[in-house]
């Protein structure tokens, strides 16, 4: 073959080669995105399968079955059961109030880890209304577990986007209650500066050591502490919880504390700080 045809069929076959490995880089890139997608949607659909059990299981407590063919008679029995157990139904109305936030907590990340383009409604919001609206989900929980969470009085509000920080308190908050020291206190203050509103979670829970302080706050990490105690979840609470702050102009951190206090199970506990910092209501001096 004269040099120049040699030349000429070796850029064709280079050409082909090229072609051929980006076929394939991008139907790689296509697959994963497809396996991506594909396993998101199956979150989505586990969770809500889990949240509309819990629904149903705590409307059977409220409302036996048998008693809902009949409306006036499904209405007597209700108001029987609320009359005769007050505190049983107030704990199964916060446990379903958990479960509603629950649910538009899975949309909301379900939207963003999809790609789709969030539109964030930035407003002036009572951050002490948001901060208590969302712990009163946990009630239940902090009430089995003799936990107590003191919310201090605000009058401020801070500048955000209601839905996507509604999402994070849940997350900060269903962690708080996770890792707390039973029969201990939860407070949660605020404080106002110059550029912030600041909510401070305050708690003796599950001690972190220094080299993890970061690493919490990353995907798919469970802490030290959390494995060993079998209270690891999936590690996307803190990750998620940070990732909503930091788009409405805050920051999420975790200040840890010396060990302090050691359980019989071996599990080891700290005064441990999670603090929220978002941007002044834009109307304050």
């Amino acid at each position: 073959m004269k040099p120049a045809l040699e030349r000429i069929a070796r850029k064709q076959v280079d050409k082909l080669w090229l072609q051929k490995a980006s076929d394939s880089a991008e139907s790689m890139i296509k697959s994963d995105s497809e396996a991506t997608i594909d396993k998101r949607v199956d979150r989505l659909f586990h969770n809500l399968r889990s949240i509309y059990a819990h629904c149903t299981q705590l409307t059977d407590s409220i409302l036996p079955i048998s008693g809902r063919g009949n409306a006036t008679d499904a209405i007597r029995q209700l108001e029987s059961f609320l009359l005769s157990e007050p505190s049983k139904a107030a704990l199964l109305i916060f446990k379903l109030n958990k479960q509603i936030i629950a649910l538009g907590t899975e949309l909301t990340i379900y939207n963003m880890l999809n790609g789709a383009n969030l539109e964030l409604d930035f407003c002036d919001i009572s951050i002490y209304s948001m901060v208590r609206n969302v712990a009163s989900g946990f009630f239940a929980e902090l009430n089995e577990k003799k936990n107590y969470i003191n919310i201090d009085n605000s009058y401020v509000k801070a500048h955000f986007d209601f839905q996507t920080i509604e999402v994070a308190l849940y997350y900060i908050i269903e962690n708080a209650v996770k890792y707390v020291l039973p029969n201990s206190k939860i407070h949660v203050s605020f404080e106002s500066t110059m550029d912030w509103e600041i909510v401070r979670f305050r708690m003796t829970s599950l001690y972190v050591d220094s080299s993890e302080v970061d690493r919490i706050f990353e995907e798919g990490y469970s802490g030290i502490e959390s494995m060993k105690g079998g209270l690891h979840g999936k590690g996307l609470g803190m990750f998620q919880a940070r990732h909503l702050t930091e788009m409405n102009g805050g920051t999420l951190t975790f200040v840890a504390g010396k060990h302090i206090k050691s359980r019989r199970d071996g599990l080891r506990y700290a005064e441990n700080v999670v603090v929220v910092k978002l941007p002044k209501d834009e109307d304050e001096d």
